[in-house]
């Protein structure tokens, strides 16, 4: 069992660590936060959790996470109050360094960090962008400026941002991390066959870009 801040003060001397995702639905950058978080939490670190929408299947698994909920567009009034609720909860319990993980996490923390005076902020560009809109990359462009460092889980991540006119001092790239159990030894669920090439594809079954019909088509 990990012991993650509750947001009410940190009394540790640890350098309190805020992170936040925009759910806790199964997926690539949801797991990454939950990986992470438990990781550092194991760690020098006094680590504290924040979403937007408190749902999904991680949410058992990490206790304490506070919900600053948006309830609608990301620029409408109640949205930019939780910014300020968002700005208090950091400055409360000291965070020296808040890292979001995901393009509405970047539009949410990013702005409320930097409103509360966090030393480091640290944003994430977990994706190649072309599922973004036009409007939602330029708008995320711009927050993602406001930031020390920009975290990218691969070199096409990068240089997408980079061609969008982020700095090469300010963007790096970081693979995903894996726990421990990822490395032991499992009996396979498909035994491998001589002679026999099996190709497959993992990505939750959440959106059509996530192109599931091309391979069936190309498998069949």
């Amino acid at each position: 069992m990990n012991n993650f801040d509750n947001g009410n003060g940190v009394n540790s001397r640890r350098p309190a660590l805020f992170m936040m995702v925009n759910t806790l639905e199964r997926g690539g950058t949801e797991r990454q936060f939950v990986t992470m978080a438990r990781a550092l939490a194991e760690c020098d670190f006094e680590v504290g959790l924040g979403c937007l929408v408190c749902r999904g299947e991680f949410v058992e698994s990490l206790p304490g996470i506070r919900e600053f909920p948006p309830r609608g567009k990301l620029f409408l009034p109640y949205s930019l109050y939780q910014r300020l609720l968002l700005a208090s909860h950091l400055r409360r319990r000291g965070t020296v360094i808040a890292h979001s993980f995901d393009f509405y996490a970047n539009l949410m923390l990013i702005p409320a960090a930097r409103l509360a005076g966090v030393p480091v902020v640290i944003g994430s560009h977990r994706q190649l962008g072309d599922l973004l809109t036009p409007l939602q990359f330029r708008a995320q462009n711009i927050i993602l400026r406001m930031c020390d460092r920009i975290v990218c889980n691969s070199r096409a991540a990068t240089a997408r941002l980079q061609k969008s006119g982020l700095g090469e001092q300010k963007v790096t790239v970081i693979p995903n991390a894996l726990p421990h159990s990822a490395f032991a030894e499992t009996i396979p669920a498909m035994p491998s066959v001589p002679g026999v090439v099996r190709i497959g594809m993992i990505a939750r079954m959440n959106d059509r870009s996530k192109n599931h019909v091309v391979f069936l088509r190309a498998a069949a």
